[in-house]
């Protein structure tokens, strides 16, 4: 209750800071903006550490959860102020690579799992709108659906090996691999339901097959998995690769006068 009470007292009190700073907001000078800015962040800093030092967790995850977002916003204040212009996913990787070492210090689930889900969501996003990713992919939604789960797995390896003890960044990665990876395959079964066939070569398929060997590698490494969850895990990322190299869908779904759908009816 006392939780609850805070949180929606200082919900009201940022929603009216947010409101006052809004209504005079092209009276502020810019470097008043910035000056502003900054002092938010070493104040949400100072007050991270110092639930750190206290040992208070919820607090600590509140306040590093709130700095990671007011990073974010002060990126996008930057831009406005000085006309920088650029692209979301170039705000979203930035920001990515500023917080990954505040990131990796939770010490609960929650501020990884949005950290990562914002970081594969901007990859995805890059790789249809960064003029090198696009030269790789070629607007190839399936070839980038394919690499995503595998960058997660080799993320998940390195933050693994970051990490003296057991880490929540390498289990969001883990979950995002999973989740990208159900999508993935959604993506390979229906890539000719929607009129996109799939043509793969080397082009378009480097970069999955670097990471399948990274993957398969720090697989081999780990010392946590037995002889048979090697196996299974080397059969299930062999097995991934399969049906974004088939040429019609293994379900074809999309033939509703197929047999297979009339048997099923």
């Amino acid at each position: 209750v006392l939780s609850g009470v805070f949180a929606l007292g200082a919900s009201i009190v940022g929603i009216g800071v947010i409101s006052l700073i809004a209504s005079n907001w092209s009276a502020i000078p810019n470097i008043g903006k910035i000056i502003g800015d900054f002092a938010i962040l070493i104040v949400l800093a100072s007050l991270t550490v110092r639930a750190s030092v206290h040992k208070k967790p919820l607090q600590y995850e509140a306040w590093l959860l709130s700095f990671l977002i007011s990073v974010l916003a002060s990126i996008g204040l930057i831009s406005q102020v000085y006309h920088t212009g650029g692209k979301l996913f170039q705000a979203l990787l930035l920001w990515a690579a500023i917080t990954f070492v505040p990131m990796f210090a939770s010490r609960r689930f929650l501020v990884p799992f949005l950290w990562t889900a914002a970081f594969v969501s901007s990859l995805a996003y890059a790789a249809t709108e960064s003029n090198a990713l696009e030269m790789i992919f070629n607007d190839n939604y399936a070839a980038i659906a394919m690499t995503l789960p595998l960058l997660c797995i080799t993320l998940a390896a390195v933050t693994h090996r970051l990490s003296a003890t057991k880490s929540h960044a390498t289990a969001a990665f883990r979950i995002w691999a999973l989740i990208s990876g159900l999508l993935a395959l959604a993506a390979a079964e229906l890539r000719e339901f929607v009129g996109h066939g799939l043509d793969y070569g080397m082009h378009s398929s480097t970069p999955a097959y670097v990471l399948m060997a990274t993957s398969v590698v720090a697989t081999l490494l780990n010392r946590q998995y037995r002889k048979l969850q090697k196996i299974l895990l080397l059969s299930a990322m062999g097995s991934f690769l399969i049906p974004f190299h088939l040429a019609p869908p293994y379900l074809p779904i999309h033939d509703l006068n197929s047999p297979l759908v009339h048997a099923t009816l």
